[in-house]
């Protein structure tokens, strides 16, 4: 009896132990179940702020890309069609029967256009090749009816617009400042509807580009998002989408992109990014939906929180879901921000990921990194489109992986525009060679591709790797340091200890540059040029020499470059000018000839603003008049899109403060005749080039050509570079105007010049 009882309270306690331990495991299991949920609902709203801050970020990059490559597309035709005028522009009237035969013809083969017409204004006869849209008639004074073409006549300047469905390119043509007619280059809407169709949205977006009154210039014909543009446009009820819309005019009237929210016509929320193209009034517009990342990942989050609800283990099986979700979706934005679109490989990001992770676990002192810079590589987009262009680097990129010994973990990827970084397993530079050899004659076979057959050359540096610890920025620096001490195509340029410490000089160099500055370091020197009509001294070109403390006098080449990279340039060019002011200021305070001088001005001064304000002080501290100075600029100041208006902008203040401009090295750049056509220069600079080998006739007659071009433009010619009697003799008969070289003096100090000029006589030289 008392052995039963023992054993039931026995059993009474096992129960209550059991009992008390089940109620702290069923209170143990609803705060993990509430950690779970609450977690469950942290990461539900972290994913969706992230994925509507990377859906933004996304849409703007594809909308900046489809703006840049649509431009591109449009100054690439505008080019051509502008060359083509400038041909037409020099035919006399039998030439002009050839525009009926092939040259037409060839001409719009060449740009690919659906037709190219030439209306003569003087003799009212139109030429035309190519088949004319329906709409615009082969009648030389209706085609004036066109708006486009009537901008192009008004402002006399090239003009792009959109007629009867059709983009078209006019070109105003002139002989001796009378218009003679007009140049007209047309190609279909749709061509350019494959630039700015969005196939990245899976058709659940819409792009166009319209003009600053909101009117479709041109569009994806997505009928359903017309829709939308009305609701964007046109809703004047909605006081915060009117507020956005403000903003977003007072960006593009500052040629400034962006991307706001707003309510769709069909009731969802959406994203709309507008980036100005450059180009008319044109803007280009993406309208994606807001959840155009984040619906599916949405949709499982929400699942899989109400699975929570019902047991812990669909709670647990949620919140590790979850966590593989979010890791997905990061994975799979990390993807695309590794992707480049161009060639499908990685990018230049990707390659320095990958390079870190086999880093640490690998000894990467048996490999090398390698740069590929293919050779005049623009000159393929300027004659088969940029279409055409990224093909042919997404074939590089397939040519130079299947060369890659994978089984070794060689990696490679584009960088930008035509540079491709490698990573390959090799130590020996010949063995090196010979597999970029392989590369370079795989790519010029041009099997299994239609591509045009152009046979290519590369630049190639090396950097190998002899630290583990070297970063990849580093060794991809050093590749494009071997480039830049000398390019020579098809031959491996390795990075060694003499460009390492040619490198460490220059930038210490640069580190002592302000100091130079203040202990006077510079000097200013002057090279006199020499009026050969006049046969007297027609002024002299400021030049900046550095006397170091300890290296002695150190050429320009040494250091102008990287003070031109770091933007410490403008102080030099200041420092110079106003050694220039001094000089003439004592000249002039001693009763001395005074000669004009001309400064070197860097393409950096034009990223500030007002930046002519201190030269014109500066001269006025002085009391120099501003018709003795020159600015001399490089072509490169006048190449940057971005930057143009300004450049106007500076040379219009330059004349108006009464300073002379001239344009220094012409003749080196692509688009030399356009750069003189557009602004407003006074003086030429023929690069020394051009007389190298004056045995050529085509030489003779190119340099003829310019020197009777800039006289009938009223633009005085500066020869530069002259070092030999024979190269005067014919600079003679050209009856050209200024001389600068060796042949009269090599740069002076300002003493000497002082003393050079009080000397001189023409017939010394052999007048």
């Amino acid at each position: 009896m008392r052995r039963g009882r023992e054993n039931r309270y026995e059993n009474l306690r096992i129960y209550s132990r059991l009992y008390g331990k089940g109620r702290y495991y069923i209170f143990l299991f609803i705060i993990f179940s509430l950690i779970v949920i609450g977690g469950s609902l942290v990461n539900m709203v972290t994913m969706n702020r992230r994925n509507a801050k990377n859906t933004q970020e996304y849409v703007n990059n594809i909308t900046d890309q489809m703006a840049n490559a649509v431009s591109i597309r449009l100054r690439d035709k505008r080019i051509l069609v502008d060359s083509i005028g400038d041909s037409i522009e020099y035919m006399n009237g039998e030439q002009y029967m050839a525009l009926q035969d092939n040259f037409l013809e060839r001409k719009r083969l060449i740009s690919d256009m659906d037709f190219i017409a030439f209306y003569d204004s003087v003799d009212r006869e139109f030429y035309f090749s190519g088949e004319l849209p329906e709409g615009i008639a082969a009648d030389g004074e209706h085609l004036m009816e066109l708006e486009t073409v009537r901008n192009a006549v008004e402002t006399g300047k090239s003009a792009i617009g959109v007629e009867q469905q059709y983009l078209l390119y006019i070109r105003p043509l002139y002989r001796n400042g009378q218009r003679t007619g007009f140049l007209m280059a047309g190609e279909g809407e749709a061509s350019m509807r494959d630039i700015i169709r969005t196939g990245g949205f899976s058709g659940r977006s819409y792009s166009c580009i319209i003009n600053k009154d909101g009117q479709v210039v041109l569009s994806t014909a997505d009928d359903g998002a017309f829709v939308y543009l009305a609701q964007v446009f046109y809703d004047g009820e909605d006081q915060e989408l009117l507020e956005k819309m403000q903003v977003m005019e007072d960006h593009i009237d500052h040629d400034e992109g962006g991307i706001f929210e707003f309510r769709m016509a069909n009731g969802n929320d959406g994203y709309l990014s507008y980036t100005p193209m450059g180009i008319n009034d044109w803007i280009m517009l993406t309208i994606v939906p807001k959840n155009l990342l984040s619906v599916y990942s949405d949709s499982f989050v929400l699942r899989s929180f109400i699975g929570v609800l019902g047991s812990i283990v669909v709670s647990l099986a949620f919140g590790m879901t979850l966590t593989g979700t979010y890791n997905y979706g990061r994975k799979s934005l990390e993807w695309l921000a590794f992707y480049d679109d161009i060639t499908d490989g990685i990018n230049n990001t990707e390659f320095k990921q990958k390079y870190m992770a086999l880093s640490e676990k690998n000894d990467m002192s048996g490999y090398a990194v390698v740069l590929l810079d293919a050779v005049d590589f623009k000159e393929i987009n300027e004659k088969y489109g940029v279409g055409v262009g990224n093909e042919m680097l997404k074939y590089f990129y397939r040519s130079i992986d299947k060369n890659l010994k994978k089984e070794h973990l060689e990696i490679a990827a584009r960088s930008e525009m035509d540079h491709y970084f490698l990573l390959l397993k090799e130590t020996d530079p010949d063995e090196i060679q010979k597999r970029l050899d392989a590369i370079v004659s795989e790519i010029n076979s041009f099997e299994d591709t239609d591509l045009p057959k152009n046979e290519f050359e590369f630049w190639e540096g090396v950097s190998f790797i002899t630290d583990q610890s070297m970063d990849i920025m580093v060794l991809q620096d050093q590749a494009r340091m071997a480039l830049k001490d000398k390019k020579t195509s098809g031959k491996c340029l390795f990075y060694d200890d003499d460009i390492a410490e040619r490198i460490r000089q220059a930038r210490e160099l640069d580190r002592t540059f302000e100091q130079a500055l203040v202990d006077g370091d510079f000097r200013l020197y002057l090279q006199p040029k020499v009026n050969m009509r006049a046969r007297s001294i027609a002024g002299a070109e400021a030049l900046a020499r550095w006397y170091h403390p300890e290296r002695g006098i150190v050429p320009p080449v040494q250091f102008i470059p990287y003070l031109e990279d770091s933007g410490k340039i403008r102080k030099l060019d200041r420092y110079i000018f106003e050694q220039t002011c001094i000089w003439l200021s004592r000249r002039k305070a001693a009763g001395e000839e005074l000669y004009p001088v001309s400064v070197n001005l860097s393409r950096n001064h034009f990223m500030e603003e007002n930046f002519l304000d201190w030269f014109v002080e500066t001269t006025e501290k002085y009391g120099v008049d501003n018709h003795l100075l020159e600015f001399e600029l490089t072509e490169s100041v006048f190449m940057n899109d971005a930057h143009i208006r300004k450049v106007r902008d500076a040379i219009y203040k330059m004349h108006e403060h009464g300073f002379t401009l001239s344009i220094d090295d012409f003749g080196i750049g692509y688009s030399s005749l356009s750069l003189i056509r557009e602004f407003d220069v006074d003086v030429l600079k023929l690069d020394r080039s051009f007389f190298l080998d004056l045995d050529s006739r085509k030489a003779r007659e190119v340099i003829s050509c310019l020197v009777n071009l800039a006289r009938e433009l009223d633009i005085q010619i500066v020869v530069e570079g002259i070092e030999t009697y024979r190269q005067i003799e014919y600079l003679k008969i050209l009856n050209c105007d200024v001389v600068q070289g060796y042949f009269f003096s090599k740069p002076l100090p300002e003493e000497e010049f002082g003393k050079w000029s009080d000397a001189f006589d023409f017939e010394q030289y052999g007048g």
